[in-house]
């Protein structure tokens, strides 16, 4: 998380998580700005939203994360955040409630630092900017050139694994997705019923174990922390799983 320390105080980063919060319905009431105000002073007010405009979605998640790490929280300060921004929430009376309780999981998740919550929690409030709708050009055109049906294929960060289910309907048949999520893992086992169960993996990409003659990603890449460590460790585990002569292939968005 060094790549997004922060020098914030406590009431700095309340402030920017309120803030971020104000914005979840991408609109900032005067009762919301209100409350965020009440965390500074107003120079320190002007500083903050300067820099909360200037990051995406991405990079304020991981300066809370990686803020809430560094200042020490104790429980019971976690759980004074989290009331804040139900507090905030509610404040002008509009916003949608099962939009708002969505919203405060994945914020939660991320200053309690539950990797699965956050991305349940994205998944369950549809915010999945990424998710084309299905399997990327590229990839089909690299998985319609595959010959050798009985491949060992691994879809880390797989989601609703589209490419899955264009192998499989192409007669792939040993073919994993696993997913740090249940949620979009579920839907996967709905929509193909078909399909494997023991091929559906719920877990963590790090302490994954196997071999694979081929290892398809879409997006999961970007979707890691950008530290150096975290790349190490991807380029590492990758190396890992897949057996000799075995290939990596990605489709990353700039």
């Amino acid at each position: 998380m060094s790549d997004f320390a922060t020098h914030w105080t406590k009431n700095e980063l309340a402030a920017y998580l309120l803030l971020y919060c104000a914005n979840a319905d991408f609109v900032e009431d005067r009762e919301e700005l209100d409350i965020v105000r009440s965390k500074v002073d107003k120079s320190q007010y002007r500083a903050i939203h300067e820099e909360f405009d200037n990051d995406n979605d991405y990079q304020s998640i991981q300066k809370i994360e990686a803020s809430v790490e560094r200042l020490g929280y104790s429980k019971t300060e976690l759980n004074t955040l989290i009331s804040e921004m139900k507090t905030l929430f509610l404040s002008d009376g509009q916003y949608d409630q099962g939009a708002q309780e969505n919203f405060k999981n994945t914020i939660s998740a991320t200053i309690l630092n539950d990797g699965a919550q956050y991305w349940t929690s994205r998944y369950q409030e549809n915010r999945t900017g990424w998710d084309i709708g299905a399997i990327s050009s590229p990839i089909k055109a690299f998985v319609d050139g595959l010959k050798d049906k009985t491949l060992r294929i691994l879809i880390p960060g797989a989601g609703n694994a589209y490419e899955a289910s264009y192998l499989f309907e192409k007669g792939f048949a040993h073919i994993y997705i696993l997913d740090i999520s249940e949620v979009p893992l579920q839907n996967f086992a709905k929509k193909h019923p078909n399909f494997p169960k023991t091929q559906i993996i719920h877990g963590d990409f790090f302490a994954h174990e196997g071999q694979y003659d081929l290892i398809l990603e879409q997006t999961f890449f970007g979707a890691l922390p950008p530290s150096v460590d975290v790349r190490n460790n991807y380029a590492s585990h990758m190396h890992h799983l897949l057996a000799d002569e075995g290939h990596l292939v990605g489709l990353w968005f700039d």
